[in-house]
């Protein structure tokens, strides 16, 4: 169902056109699951498997990507991915002049601490498995669109 917080959560700034989101999950279930909350939210979506696949897209591996790199306007990461664990993906993400600020929501299994992650640069967590009404509001959150 969209809201209007959903609604002005997929506008990039300065009226660029729909915000674009980048989904690192393994779990192909979860990860189609976001894609379709976050295009309903009007977000123009990438998903991929593995750290390796966001970070050369981003530009963040020694590789040169086959076109420039994208920096999204939000970046949602597991926090175990099967080439590397997400805490890594975070630390790339910030170390990186063209990526520091990009809002990133960390996707934590049931094992995990969540509070913990706080350490390693997310602006929230979210602790599977979560709802939607949960998801959207990390989003909204993440966004400044309180």
């Amino acid at each position: 169902m969209e809201t209007p917080a959903t609604t002005a959560a997929g506008t990039a700034p300065a009226g660029k056109g729909p915000a674009h989101a980048l989904v690192l999950d393994d779990d192909k279930k979860l990860a189609a699951q976001l894609e379709a909350l976050l295009e309903d939210a009007n977000f123009k979506v990438t998903v991929g498997a593995k750290a390796w696949d966001g970070l050369l897209l981003m530009g963040l591996l020694d590789a040169k990507p086959a076109q420039p790199p994208i920096v999204p306007d939000l970046l949602i990461v597991d926090a175990l991915l099967p080439d590397r664990k997400g805490f890594e993906v975070l630390g790339r993400v910030r170390q990186a002049e063209h990526t520091q600020r990009v809002p990133i929501i960390l996707m934590a299994g049931p094992e995990a601490k969540v509070p913990e992650f706080a350490l390693f640069d997310a602006n929230a967590c979210l602790k599977k498995p979560f709802d939607a009404d949960a998801f959207l509001g990390a989003v909204i959150k993440v966004l400044g669109l309180e």
